[in-house]
């Protein structure tokens, strides 16, 4: 008997919580008026600013996916130039071993069909000459091939000031 008076009781209790959080439930689903406030003019000037923000920060984003894309096409353009630079470098400086070589084989065979000091020495000036003229050929054809210029990123903006709240009015004591 007693279970069943406590069956009775848990079932009642049960019910009333139920029928209480319906009951809630429908009336939080009544619209509310919410009373008219109006914003202080830093709140307003706070939330221009914070629009104008988002506008920049949007044309931001829109800029560096537009950079990215550009720089994607300018790294594979890069690579290309790259390859073509070190390829025409690579017979600069193939034609620069080859003439000093040739200057070091005449130098050779003037060394052994030279017979006197004057004719040695005189060998001697023109592997020099030779060389440094190749030397100086070299360098003018490396300045000529010059260099790459990077992208520039865009500019990420500022973000707004927020405004500082008002202080409070102390209290003044009671007299």
């Amino acid at each position: 008997m007693r279970s069943k008076h406590i069956l009775t009781i848990s079932l009642l209790s049960a019910g009333l919580i139920v029928g209480s959080v319906s009951v809630a439930s429908a009336d939080s689903s009544t619209p509310t008026s919410s009373p008219v406030t109006t914003a202080s003019p830093a709140a307003t000037a706070y939330a221009q600013q914070l629009a104008a923000y988002k506008v920049a920060f949007v044309s931001y984003q829109v800029a560096m996916k537009q950079y990215e894309a550009a720089v994607k096409v300018a790294k594979s353009a890069y690579k290309a130039a790259l390859q073509g630079r070190e390829a025409k470098r690579a017979i600069i400086n193939a034609t620069f071993q080859a003439t000093v070589a040739r200057a070091n084989s005449d130098f050779a065979s003037a060394l052994a069909a030279a017979g006197t000091a004057d004719k040695k020495s005189a060998a001697v000036t023109t592997r020099k000459v030779a060389v440094a003229a190749a030397t100086t050929a070299r360098k003018a054809a490396l300045d000529a091939l010059g260099q790459l210029a990077p992208a520039e990123l865009p500019v990420k903006p500022a973000e707004p000031i927020k405004p500082v709240a008002p202080a409070k009015l102390s209290k003044s004591p009671k007299t």
